[in-house]
């Protein structure tokens, strides 16, 4: 008896006020994401399974929450870290579901700490101001923030308007 999800149940747990959960189902089929780092990423919605979008009518999660913000704001290129890919292809479920078109994606590289961690925004000196309190040139902090994770010829000083001119997404470095 698979009553578990009826209509009956459904209105007997609101009325009651159970706390719930809002799932996506997820289609059966093969998401291929087309990555401006790592080119074409497949992901079989069989291993993603059902996930959850919403913890009752008040309370959407991350997912569900990006995709929907993205969408009202017209963006059109979701750049990121490559520890957000695994959320992609439930984003892309999420589009799909709305009928939307989702943005293009690219997923950066991680930027690491000498000890392999990652790097954080929370620890040491994360503001502008707090290195030219050091000493450190804009010009300097631009040039160092241009190459992590990026590779172009053998110029080492870059300006802003050669950066801007030059940097594209295929010369970022995919570390597989």
């Amino acid at each position: 008896m698979k009553e578990r999800f009826g209509k009956q149940l459904r209105e007997e747990k609101l009325k009651n006020k159970t706390p719930y959960v809002i799932r996506l189902k997820m289609p059966e089929k093969e998401i291929i994401i087309s990555d401006l780092i790592r080119g074409k990423v497949k992901f079989n919605t069989k291993l993603i399974g059902d996930f959850i979008i919403a913890k009752g009518l008040r309370n959407p999660l991350y997912n569900f929450s990006v995709v929907v913000d993205d969408y009202e704001m017209h963006i059109n290129y979701v750049i990121r870290g490559e520890e957000h890919l695994p959320n992609t292809p439930r984003q892309i479920a999420i589009y799909e579901a709305f009928g939307w078109e989702p943005p293009i994606f690219a997923h950066l590289p991680l930027i690491l700490n000498p000890d392999r961690s990652k790097m954080s925004k929370r620890f040491g000196d994360v503001a502008m101001k707090d290195f030219r309190k050091k000493g450190y040139l804009p010009e300097a902090i631009i040039n160092f923030l241009v190459f992590l994770g990026w590779e172009e010829d053998s110029s080492w000083v870059w300006s802003l308007v050669n950066w801007r001119v030059t940097m594209t997404a295929s010369a970022v470095i995919a570390i597989a």
